[in-house]
């Protein structure tokens, strides 16, 4: 907090009228597994200073990654000698200012997080996946601990720790027959990373010599594994910066129908146990909860403390000091179990991962991804055999007006595709448009 408080101090002196600062440290351990054996076990950690200038209206962001009054002293010559070649940046207003109230939040930090053995965790993750019948399974396993403090030239000053718990496996049978599923905690005691394991083998076993798919229009299951990259689209779509940007299939009008009435979507950083989860955002305000959508009606956006007063609104809790960001983005669950959901099917496909997701047309939502791992032809309220070479290719904007089925239990979603927290259960999509990759 002295090298922030210096930091600050010095900026302040030169001219600054706004400064933000932070300081993350953290310890990463991760192990890695490739053929059902461990081939990766290592421990690092890092330091950063986030730095973030605003002088006469011109703003600027860096990162200082040696923590010394001689590192900070030379960030702070290159910041005032930059900043003057810098064009005004008028959408800026200001940082957060005010004494808060900030939230308790549950299950942020975990105490026995230095009590967790890594290597027995992955070793009965491989003991599993070999009972439950994979021939084989790789994956990755990361312990994160870290510590943040935040000090601002509005006299906001806090700090937090937190833990997280990354857990991710592929099972494998053959080149076509593969299952993957993850799970993900900030408390040891809610990492369920057995029921992936098994969820991945049942996966593996049940894709074995999959048929050519079809084309067309089909009512299509996403398991939460697999809509979570477009839901991360979504939440980042709700970013008013993305609006303004022309990156988001959000219209401009709040208290439209954009949705199904089933469809109500959440931006929550107060989220018990959740990855994205913390007491304040980049500026100093406390996280909260936004209803972005509720009953299918777009109700809110997500915004900073420069956004809100633009538009006379409240910061959300949001910042990103430059692009207000989500943080747990919510799909909250409906009433069907996932068996009850392929029986109200007659002709559909049941997709448990994608990958290559890319959008054509971001003021749409439309996009094309590719189905991978197992992912099943549904006939009349059962699933048939499983099928392979297919691409998804449809309209966000679109799709969340087709949706007439929600599961009833969520489930925590980060991936390689989803890297923002998304929590959501598995979705029935209407008439979703499938072809053949090229």
């Amino acid at each position: 907090m002295e090298l922030l408080n210096y930091i600050i101090k010095e900026l302040k002196e030169k001219g600054a009228d706004d400064v933000i600062t932070s300081l993350n440290e953290s310890l990463v351990k991760q192990v890695r597994f490739a053929n059902s054996e461990i081939n990766l076990n290592l421990s690092y950690n890092f330091s950063t200073i986030s730095i973030f200038a605003a002088i006469k209206n011109r703003t600027i962001s860096t990162s200082l990654k040696e923590l010394t009054k001689e590192a900070a002293d030379l960030t702070i010559k290159k910041i005032i000698n930059n900043v003057k070649n810098l064009p005004k940046n008028e959408e800026y207003k200001e940082i957060a200012k005010g004494k808060f109230k900030y939230p308790e939040i549950e299950e942020l930090y975990d105490k026995k997080v230095d009590d967790v053995d890594a290597i027995d965790v992955i070793e009965d993750a491989i003991s599993i996946s070999k009972n439950n019948g994979a021939l084989k399974c790789a994956g990755v396993f990361y312990i994160t601990k870290s510590k943040d403090q935040i000090l601002t030239s509005n006299n906001i000053e806090n700090e937090g720790e937190r833990t997280h718990y990354y857990f991710s496996i592929r099972s494998l049978n053959s080149k076509d027959a593969s299952g993957h599923s993850t799970s993900s905690s900030n408390v040891i005691s809610k990492l369920d990373y057995k029921s992936a394991v098994i969820e991945s083998a049942e996966i593996s076993k049940q894709s074995l010599n999959p048929k050519e798919s079809p084309e067309g229009k089909f009512d299509v299951i996403f398991s939460p594994l697999a809509f979570a990259p477009l839901l991360v689209h979504t939440g980042n779509s709700a970013s008013i910066y993305s609006l303004e940007s022309g990156f988001s299939f959000f219209p401009k009008e709040i208290n439209k129908e954009i949705a199904s009435k089933i469809v109500t979507l959440i931006d929550d950083g107060t989220y018990k146990n959740g990855s994205g989860s913390g007491r304040y955002d980049d500026e100093g305000c406390p996280r909260q909860k936004t209803v972005v959508v509720e009953n299918g009606i777009l109700k809110s956006f997500l915004h900073n403390t420069s956004t809100a007063i633009k538009y006379k609104t409240k910061s959300t809790g949001n910042a990103g000091i430059i692009s207000p960001e989500p943080t747990n983005f919510i799909l909250l669950p409906g009433d069907l179990t996932k068996e009850k959901m392929i029986k109200n099917v007659d002709n559909g496909i049941l997709i448990t991962n994608i990958w290559y997701t890319r959008f054509n047309n971001y003021l749409t939502g439309e996009f094309s991804t590719i189905p991978r791992d197992g992912t099943f032809l549904i006939k009349n309220g059962e699933i048939l055999n499983p099928i392979k070479g297919l691409r998804v290719t449809d309209k966000l904007s679109e799709m969340y007006k087709r949706v007439i089925g929600l599961g009833k239990d969520l489930k925590q979603i980060e991936s390689w595709e989803a890297e923002s927290p998304t929590v959501l259960p598995y979705v029935l999509v209407k008439d979703v448009g499938i072809s053949k990759p090229k």
